[in-house]
């Protein structure tokens, strides 16, 4: 086998498994819908409307703990039954190299302006700063991948409690920045440190809706080690 055949049976290998995972994928999510409809048929009801008219007539019968168990179940049913029942929910689940283009291509539109996925991802990595977002739930959900990445992290963060994220000594601390974030406290929490004979400036901020409901929180770290060096002014086109 030549040295230039390896890397396109190794291609192809790779494209074929995509292709398979996809397919069981799709298994997958037809047996789902026909377990949800087997579900809800069992009980004498065909649609979602049914289920929740019929709910509201047995909550009339039983405690108020059982129909809060009860109400939490069908919730669950609802929601996956509707999931289901949309077919285009399966290109979401696995992208193939077609679909990942067509999504990048896709304009998001902002409150002011519109970008698509890949300016957004483009422009959050090359901006001066290193920058995490970690949900409500105290689960890092981004990091900006840069090779001067400060504080260098891998993709095994997502998903996991930022509170895992950072060493045991100063745990106790991101434990009182999101708890203070969370009931309003605080907006605003800034550290600045010595590192590698770089200063270090480290910015928390709340992040919050519209009507004020916490949703998460950003970190911003910058190497500003040379902006503190700045003196006098220079014009943008000396």
């Amino acid at each position: 086998m030549s040295v230039k055949e390896k890397p396109r049976r190794k291609i192809k290998k790779h494209q074929k498994e995509k292709i398979d995972k996809k397919k069981k994928i799709e298994e997958e999510l037809i047996e789902l819908k026909e377990e949800v409809e087997t579900m809800v048929k069992a009980d004498g009801v065909e649609t979602i409307e049914e289920i929740k008219t019929a709910q509201d007539s047995v909550a009339k019968e039983i405690s108020k703990a059982a129909v809060e168990e009860i109400s939490s179940e069908l919730e669950k049913i609802y929601s996956l039954y509707e999931w289901v029942a949309n077919p285009e929910n399966v290109r979401w689940m696995y992208w193939m190299p077609s679909d990942k283009e067509h999504i990048d291509s896709v304009s998001l539109s902002l409150d002011t302006g519109a970008l698509t996925l890949q300016q957004v991802n483009l422009m959050l990595k090359h901006l001066p700063v290193d920058i995490s977002f970690v949900n409500e739930k105290d689960e890092v959900a981004y990091y900006s991948d840069t090779p001067e990445r400060i504080f260098p992290w891998s993709a095994g963060v997502i998903g996991r409690k930022v509170q895992n994220c950072h060493p045991p000594k100063s745990v106790h601390i991101v434990e009182n920045i999101l708890k203070e974030f969370k009931s309003g406290k605080k907006d605003i929490a800034e550290f600045w440190i010595q590192l590698g004979g770089k200063f270090i400036h480290i910015r928390y901020f709340a992040v919050r809706d519209k009507q004020g409901k916490y949703q998460g929180t950003i970190e911003v770290s910058q190497d500003i080690t040379d902006i503190k060096k700045l003196d006098g002014e220079k014009r943008l086109l000396d």
